[in-house]
């Protein structure tokens, strides 16, 4: 084969970092070539077009080098679209009124008008909707590409439908919300507490939290969260089931995380606050609140297993 060849390998190699990967699929594609020329050959073709045909029914060379590595050239794929689009658009509806209405209370607070607080509440609600929709789908493309390997087991099975309504459904439809609900007010929370704090110190707001927490732990929290609702989601359609348990395992020991570096770091709150508050008793809060999370984080992952437990257990 000509340098056209070469130059078609070439591109298809050249960003596959494994060595052994990359000399496969090089002596790959060189077969695949020459059969394929050799079979236009035959079939009255010049060597020169063969070449040129078989490396044009190729195709794109990266997009054959991502298809023998099964690498997704997509952000969100099938396997997760539909469940990145429902907790995408319950989070927009849960969270994006919460930061509206939380920002125009602070303004009216100030004792701006009417102008300054619509359009301040817009465009709070327009950067809360970039942030929502950037960190669903950057959570969900990380999940896409984590477990490529799980495809089989992400394939539909009639044992994923839904239970047929019953008495009981309106209750976790209100479990449902409520979780929901209770999410969305937390993010939007730590973002009042922030850029709406109640407290003042010579005309400047007082955030309650310490601002580093933004640069470490926040971005994270705020993670988790998406991730969390994605699950609240998943439980009200599928129910409680062994995957769903171990989902909300993987959240809880997040959640359990977050607690054992609040409790080891000793930096929840902003030190500005707990001076202009006179806070004797900060230290041991942040103590308490790290407990907390991770008591209830433990005791969250078991209930999962144990209410999975209870449906996949035979009937008497």
């Amino acid at each position: 084969m000509s340098t056209l060849t070469d130059r078609y390998v070439y591109a298809a190699t050249r960003f596959v970092a494994d060595k052994d990967e990359r000399q496969n699929l090089d002596r790959e594609l060189r077969e695949r070539i020459t059969d394929t020329a050799e079979d236009l050959q035959s079939s009255g073709l010049a060597a020169d077009d063969a070449e040129q045909r078989a490396l044009q029914t190729l195709g794109d060379p990266l997009q054959v080098a991502a298809t023998y590595r099964g690498t997704p050239m997509h952000l969100v794929g099938p396997r997760f679209y539909f469940l990145w689009q429902r907790t995408t658009v319950i989070a927009l509806a849960i969270i994006l009124p919460i930061l509206a209405a939380v920002d125009a209370l602070g303004r009216i607070s100030d004792g701006a008008g009417v102008g300054p607080v619509a359009a301040g509440a817009v465009v709070t609600a327009l950067t809360g909707a970039v942030h929502t929709i950037f960190w669903t789908t950057a959570v969900f493309a990380i999940v896409e590409r984590l477990a490529p390997q799980a495809a089989d087991s992400m394939r539909w099975t009639p044992e994923q439908l839904p239970e047929l309504p019953t008495s009981a459904s309106p209750h976790r439809i209100g479990d449902t919300v409520a979780g929901l609900l209770f999410l969305g007010l937390f993010a939007a929370l730590l973002v009042w507490q922030h850029f709406g704090s109640p407290i003042f110190d010579g005309g400047e707001r007082i955030p309650i939290l310490d601002p580093e927490l933004w640069n470490t732990l926040l971005p994270f929290v705020f993670g988790l969260i998406v991730v969390e609702m994605a699950q609240t989601v998943w439980v009200f359609r599928a129910g409680y089931t062994r995957a769903t348990a171990v989902l909300n395992a993987v959240v809880c020991l997040g959640w359990v995380g977050i607690g054992v570096w609040l409790f080891t770091s000793d930096t929840l709150f902003n030190p500005q606050f707990v001076e202009h508050l006179g806070w004797s008793g900060a230290t041991l809060t942040a103590t308490w609140v790290a407990v907390i999370v991770v008591a209830i984080s433990v005791w969250d992952a078991v209930d999962g297993f144990v209410k999975a437990s209870r449906r996949t257990r035979p009937a008497a």
